[in-house]
């Protein structure tokens, strides 16, 4: 669930573009098997242009969209009524095919930096322009959510884990919630 989505629903599609669906309607779309091919038709807002492979988004308090936007290695910004290129802010620097992003309640970013193996926050202080490096030893992070108290959880998907990085800990102490051994689905921390 996306907190202060303001009633919209995000879709990425094949062709690289963000949509905001109102979310009072409950989009079904059922196909024969033997249909053919068959285009599905929905009516909503494109956010912004000038994404690749956009994988992860996330929504502040105030209705700004931020994107993992994998294929062009960054992470964007998509103010509210923003429906061209030319609105859409480019935030911090250094990704490498990022693959989700949370904000928290001070408008700070997380970043799963996949391709970099590294969890990255962009501090909304100084206009978005401070990215930190948060914790170590992440293989392939694809993954990245943030709770009300400010601690940042991790898919590490490289090392078969989920890890948490405490606020409280003055280094953002990484703590294992689930260590898994690869394949395995029983739940139980390895």
């Amino acid at each position: 669930m996306v907190r202060g989505i303001r009633s919209r629903l995000l879709l990425g599609t094949s062709n690289f573009h963000l949509f905001a669906l109102p979310c009072i309607v409950l989009l079904l779309i059922a196909m024969p098997v033997n249909a053919g091919a068959q285009t599905a038709h929905f009516d909503g807002v494109q956010l912004g242009d000038g994404v690749y492979e956009p994988l992860g988004v996330a929504v502040d308090g105030s209705g700004n969209v931020f994107v993992a936007d994998f294929g062009n290695s960054a992470v964007k910004e998509v103010p509210p009524g923003c429906i061209t290129s030319s609105c859409v802010k480019t935030l911090g620097s250094g990704f490498y095919n990022p693959g989700a992003v949370a904000v928290d309640g001070s408008g700070n970013i997380y970043v799963a930096d996949t391709g970099n193996s590294l969890v990255k926050e962009i501090l909304a202080v100084g206009g978005y322009t401070t990215v930190k490096t948060l914790g170590s030893g992440f293989n392939q992070p694809y993954g990245v959510a943030v709770d009300g108290s400010g601690n940042v959880f991790v898919a590490d998907q490289g090392n078969n884990r989920v890890v948490e990085l405490e606020t409280a800990a003055a280094d953002r102490r990484t703590d294992c919630l689930w260590c898994g051994t690869g394949g395995s689905s029983s739940g139980a921390a390895t």
